[in-house]
């Protein structure tokens, strides 16, 4: 804050400086372009004069000062009738107005300006008093929200406001917070962007929010929204948004241009020659840098100098002697910051309401609104008829009375899905019902005395799992006793360890792990599924045949086209819920282990490792594979199955038996027939 404030000191010296030698005849006679200019632009006064004679400029600038007066007068008046002030947030925070986000933790005072990361320049504009997300740096993130706009009266709305690299602004419908009703922001200019209020739609709860990359839950969109975005683009966390002022109107109405900011040019008595016209544009600039020096300026003073910024007139250059050491020691700091981590979240911000019934899931078909409350098939007495009619959602209430000590099933369910998902099959077999169309629990006695220690012991997942594995039920073998089997066919008593084949995801994982092509770094961005084809429009890119050895965690997966591999051995589809993944024995998961191109890849990975391997023999090189794969050496009798195997595979690949063991292509065939084996992709 203290370089940037030595920044516009620095900067105002010299636009004082360039303003005394550039605001003169000669200079203004020159820029004027041979086109009318609109009467908004900073030339457009001279302009009307600069062809004059000296003896024809007191009654010209006379008529000016007519025409403007009454122009602004106008438009004043046009602005006062038609527009009603929603927000001006160049006074602080507007009640109902909703922000997030390290960037509009307050509003800014008229003239703060976002110094340039990179470039030639300085800054690009000087901001209006409000909200500007990139005071410090443009990788701060942030949120405005409006309020719901069935709120306000009128038709319409407007809203000033600027903004640039891929910060965007968004209507959001009935908390459809993945709408793809974005448009991005791309003039750093401020600028009053239109909006409706739906008043076709009233039963719809539809508000605006102006939103940073990192504060964009649909951010990168699919490219069918038009925005076709380069890795870099989107890996950028840069992104800013600026708004100044809101207003309600009619529908066609537009907030329109007061040009109060001319009307000082024409407080005194008209100029008689161009000299002294010059003098008073002269005067008329510096009062504004003046103002923009002492922290003082208006938003007349703002816009004002915002067009002088446009002109060569006055330095912007981040090279100038004068700017390079503070531009250079901001800019330094600036890439130090760390942008904010973001995850999707919730908050209660409005006033809550009974949403209507969906008559056959459609949208469109409304129906009565459904009370607020909770299952009322689990319920009984009052709680049936506890409504959670407060003013907010009532989500509140509904997590106090999932977790409600007395609420029996919350924790069961929990504990359940923890035995399932290390057993294969949960103590209640149905983890996605606990009704009266579930399954009936195996050990009720048992499930009830693991529910009461991991309440008791502050809902630890860590120490429920370290209580069950260190049990016999998980340390006991998976051999099946036939007495037993008879009895008990489907092992619901649990008389041995039940043999289940791994997750999508861990056989992924463990073909990397055994080729020595993991990467176990954790965190960072995720890597897209290979794809034999791309669909740019729908975002669905290819990745590295082996996701670049990252664990499957991190595999991308979207609703459109989930990863190929993953989807043949039942990873479930991203769009529901899944308690219980379907466990499939089909003839595509066989043929996808011989021929998919990332099994065929890893098998040559770990076969070059083998191959390159040190010392030892053929019955050695075996033991070690096995102990790779299956995490235990091999019986004689496989062992002698196997040195078989590679002795076939080296004649097949007419191999002699003194290079065999620097094969890579006999050992990439071993790798691939390991990959093969039951024992590789089931628990036993």
């Amino acid at each position: 804050l203290e370089t940037k404030g030595q920044l516009r000191q620095a900067l105002a010296k010299l636009w004082r400086e360039d303003l005394e030698k550039n605001i003169q005849v000669a200079t203004l006679d020159k820029i004027q372009p041979p086109q009318p200019l609109p009467m908004e632009d900073i030339n457009y006064v001279w302009q009307q004069v600069y062809r004059l004679e000296d003896g024809e400029v007191a009654e010209k600038w006379k008529n000016l000062a007519n025409t403007i007066q009454q122009q602004s007068k106008e438009r004043s008046e046009k602005n006062n009738k038609n527009l009603t002030v929603l927000a001006d947030f160049s006074q602080g925070h507007v009640e109902g107005w909703n922000v997030d986000g390290d960037g509009v933790a307050e509003p800014i005072a008229a003239g703060d300006f976002q110094v340039l990361p990179t470039g030639d320049q300085v800054l690009q504009v000087l901001h209006l008093g409000g909200y500007l997300t990139a005071s410090l740096s443009s990788k701060s993130t942030g949120a405005l929200r409006s309020p719901l706009l069935n709120t306000i009266e009128q038709p319409a709305i407007s809203v000033l406001a600027s903004g640039g690299n891929y910060a965007a602004y968004r209507r959001v419908i009935d908390n459809a917070f993945l709408c793809e009703k974005q448009t991005y922001l791309e003039k750093a200019r401020y600028q009053w962007l239109p909006f409706t209020t739906y008043k076709d739609m009233p039963q719809r709860r539809i508000y605006v929010e102006f939103v940073t990359k990192g504060s964009n839950p649909n951010f990168p969109p699919r490219w069918g929204l038009g925005a076709k975005l380069s890795k870099q683009a989107m890996a950028d966390p840069r992104s800013w948004f600026a708004v100044s002022k809101v207003v309600a109107h009619q529908a066609g109405v537009a907030p329109a241009d007061e040009l109060q900011r001319f009307l000082p040019l024409f407080v005194e008595e008209a100029p008689a020659t161009k000299e002294q016209a010059a003098a008073r544009y002269r005067q008329w600039l510096l009062a504004a840098v003046n103002r923009w020096a002492e922290g003082s300026a208006q938003a007349d003073d703002i816009i004002l100098l915002n067009n002088l910024l446009l002109t060569p007139w006055i330095t912007k250059a981040a090279k100038h002697p004068a700017l390079e050491t503070l531009v250079t020691r901001y800019r330094e700091v600036e890439a130090q910051m760390q942008p904010a981590r973001t995850v999707n979240g919730m908050a209660d911000l409005d006033e809550g309401v009974d949403y209507r019934f969906h008559h056959r899931g459609s949208y469109y078909q409304l129906g009565d609104p459904v009370r607020r409350g909770y299952l009322r098939m689990l319920t009984s007495g009052a709680e049936r008829t506890d409504t959670f009619a407060t003013a907010q959602s009532g989500r509140l209430k509904l997590a106090e009375r999932i977790l409600d000590p007395e609420n029996p099933l919350t924790a069961r369910v929990y504990v359940n899905r923890v035995w399932h998902w290390l057993f294969g099959q949960g103590l209640v077999d149905t983890p996605n019902n606990f009704g009266q169309l579930g399954g009936r629990p195996s050990h009720p006695e048992l499930l009830d005395w693991l529910t009461k220690r991991f309440v008791e012991d502050g809902w630890s997942t860590k120490k429920l799992i370290r209580r069950i594995v260190l049990s016999q039920t998980w340390q006991q073998s998976g051999r099946v006793k036939s007495q037993a089997s008879q009895v008990d066919p489907r092992n619901r008593l649990l008389h041995h360890f039940p043999t289940r084949r791994l997750e999508a995801e861990a056989i992924r994982d463990g073909m990397l792990a055994v080729s020595g092509r993991l990467d176990a770094t954790l965190y960072g961005p995720p890597t897209d599924p290979y794809r034999t084809a791309e669909d740019e429009t729908k975002r669905l890119f290819t990745g590295p045949l082996d996701g670049n050895g990252r664990r499957s965690i991190y595999t991308k997966v979207t609703i459109m086209e989930p990863p190929k591999f993953l989807l043949t051995f039942n990873q479930p589809k991203p769009k529901i819920p899944t308690g219980r993944r379907d466990v499939t024995s089909t003839p595509i998961q066989a043929l996808t282990l011989l021929n998919d191109p990332f099994v065929l890849q890893q098998s040559r990975v770990w076969g070059k490792r083998l191959a390159t391997a040190r010392g030892g023999d053929v019955r050695q090189r075996i033991r070690d594979v096995f102990q790779a794969a299956f995490a235990r050496g091999p019986s004689n009798t496989e062992l002698a199955r196997w040195e078989q195997a590679v002795h076939d595979l080296a004649r097949l690949h007419e191999v002699s038996d003194g290079k065999l063991l620097s094969s890579e292509k006999v050992w990439a065939d071993v790798a691939h027939a390991i990959f093969n084996t039951k024992e590789f992709i089931y628990v036993k």
